[in-house]
């Protein structure tokens, strides 16, 4: 599974201009998933009922999607394909929907991101708790049990192709949980609504509502590091400033390289915006291990992506550097007290 902390602040600042006939205020509800995860949904421009059996039919769908995409039950179907490969069946189309996005990412990250990645992620929590770094047999064993190229989909089938390869979607789940609940809040006639999943954003709007203003949370500590606007889509966040390990006075990610086995150093946050929650989800992880310069260039080599970088950078002023691509330079506003002098903006 690939782990991460997901530094976006849901500060969604702006107002929205709304029909005169339209319902002012947004219905909203919260949710569990993924063993406690909270989602908080809101919807304009939905008559209550309406909304409360919409929610009600959200949650039993995403209950059934934990139920097949999870790798730790004895009968979903992630674990079916973990133990038996091909003889696992035929796989659901929402799992196909997840893998193929994931797979996707996976290429195009030169596998930075990867769904097979957990026995690293093991390898690294439990040397943690020893207080001790991994030996160089017992990252190399993990490594031979990693590789995202062992997965083959096809045909509505998984092929998991080599001894020891397992599934793992907990780096994806939360985005694609976010992109099913917008679709049916869409669905049932919302012209504006919101899923946060984790702090997993996703988000649609009708084109004559205002585009969404979202807080990005800073990498320097408390507060916000600014806002973007954004029409719609998904905005994920991965950093290291939450969740790490201190070995033998070390501080360590605690997201590893699935090619090397390490954890990566000198990156602190990468936030993506990009069409679909399961694509930014991944992108947010895979871009976070790229690094600065692989990361910047692959996000300004496609035009459905942004994203800001905080990055070392030992040229820089203040040995850090803050990447924001070109298409969202004049979508982002800078958070006065939160900057470090230190800091140069872009």
């Amino acid at each position: 599974m690939t782990v991460r902390v997901l530094l976006l602040s849901l500060a969604l600042l702006a107002a929205w201009s709304a029909p005169a006939a339209a319902i002012e205020e947004p219905c909203t509800a919260e949710l569990t998933a993924m063993g406690g995860i909270p989602i908080k949904l809101s919807a304009w421009c939905m008559d209550e009922t309406v909304f409360d059996h919409v929610v009600h039919g959200i949650e039993a769908e995403l209950a059934a999607l934990e139920r097949m995409m999870s790798a730790h039950t004895d009968t979903g179907v992630v674990a079916m394909i973990n133990r038996h490969g091909l003889a696992g069946g035929p796989c659901p189309a929402p799992l196909m929907r997840v893998l193929e996005a994931a797979q996707q990412v996976s290429a195009d990250t030169g596998g930075a991101f990867d769904v097979t990645v957990r026995p690293l992620i093991t390898l690294w929590k439990q040397a943690a708790a020893e207080g001790r770094l991994p030996a160089l047999d017992e990252r190399e064993a993990a490594l031979a049990r990693v590789g995202y190229g062992a997965v083959t989909l096809g045909e509505n089938r998984v092929q998991v192709g080599r001894e020891g390869i397992s599934v793992d979607l907990g780096g994806v789940a939360k985005g694609y949980f976010g992109d099913v609940a917008i679709a049916r809040l869409r669905q049932a006639g919302s012209c504006r609504c919101i899923a946060d999943v984790g702090a997993d954003l996703v988000a649609a709007r009708d084109p004559e509502e205002r585009p969404f203003r979202i807080g990005i949370r800073s990498p320097w500590g408390e507060g916000l590091m600014g806002t973007i606007t954004a029409d719609g889509g998904a905005v994920v966040t991965s950093g290291d400033y939450e969740r790490y390990v201190t070995i033998d006075g070390h501080r360590y990610s605690h997201i590893v390289d699935p090619r090397t086995g390490m954890p990566i150093e000198g990156m602190h946050s990468v936030t993506v915006l990009a069409p679909t929650g399961v694509e930014a989800d991944a992108l947010a992880t895979g871009i976070y291990v790229m690094g600065l310069d692989e990361g910047s260039a692959l996000v300004e080599s496609r035009k459905d992506l942004e994203a800001i970088i905080v990055a070392d950078d030992p040229q820089a002023p203040g040995n850090q550097r803050v990447f924001i691509s070109s298409g969202l330079v004049d979508r982002f506003r800078w958070s006065e007290d939160v900057l470090p002098d230190t800091i140069t903006r872009p």
